[in-house]
């Protein structure tokens, strides 16, 4: 939406355009992983055509300036319908949730390549290119698709060494990194939980217990 969009790194150099499709595989995003790096390649594009973009060089290639990078938690775009200056104005939107992940100067290029680690959770995100144009106004152009950053595992801990039958126990469940055991912001979800006893080698119980040996 806009003079950029961003693509997964899958997105081969030799093609020259993009399918306006935001479904499209070529538009794709695919969901991450906390604090696990991964690739995207930044395009630069023409105006749109019925079917598809072309990529060009940014301004021609006079462009000096730097153009700075966001994941945002991705506009509403369903009061839009096909107007793209409703859709620029949401992807411009300062209240959105972001994540900012620097500058890059495009010079000639009409691809470059970025790699990411992100080091919370959203469940609906989008990346953002933020530049000043030709008239000297901040502008923005959002990927054509959203995706997810999720986290690496689930950890859970009785906050007890022993436990006794008959007794209630609080069970703290966290959303933790891939780096380490350590909890991540920015992740609310209900997950069901399915809970069994490790009986140790030597012991038993009862044939109706729920356990794992």
């Amino acid at each position: 939406i806009g003079a950029f969009t961003v693509v997964s790194e899958k997105f081969d150099d030799t093609w020259s355009s993009i399918p306006t499709d935001q479904n499209s595989s070529i538009n794709a995003l695919y969901t991450q992983v906390v604090n696990k790096p991964f690739n995207v390649k930044i395009l630069s594009l023409d105006s749109p055509g019925v079917s598809s973009i072309n990529l060009k060089n940014f301004y021609n290639g006079a462009y000096s300036d730097d153009i700075n990078i966001s994941i945002i938690s991705t506009p509403d775009y369903s009061s839009c319908g096909d107007d793209e200056d409703c859709k620029k104005s949401k992807c411009a939107d300062n209240t959105l949730e972001k994540i900012y992940l620097g500058s890059i100067n495009f010079g000639t290029n009409k691809i470059i390549s970025k790699n990411i680690t992100v080091n919370k959770a959203m469940k609906n995100a989008s990346f953002r290119i933020t530049f000043i144009n030709n008239r000297g106004d901040t502008e923005s152009a959002c990927s054509l698709d959203s995706f997810a950053i999720r986290p690496a595992t689930y950890s859970f801990d009785a906050n007890e060494t022993h436990l006794i039958g008959g007794k209630w126990y609080q069970v703290d469940a966290n959303a933790t990194n891939d780096s380490s055991n350590a909890k991540i912001s920015g992740y609310t979800q209900n997950v069901d939980i399915n809970m069994s006893l490790i009986v140790p080698s030597g012991c038993s119980l009862p044939s109706d217990s729920n356990k794992t040996t």
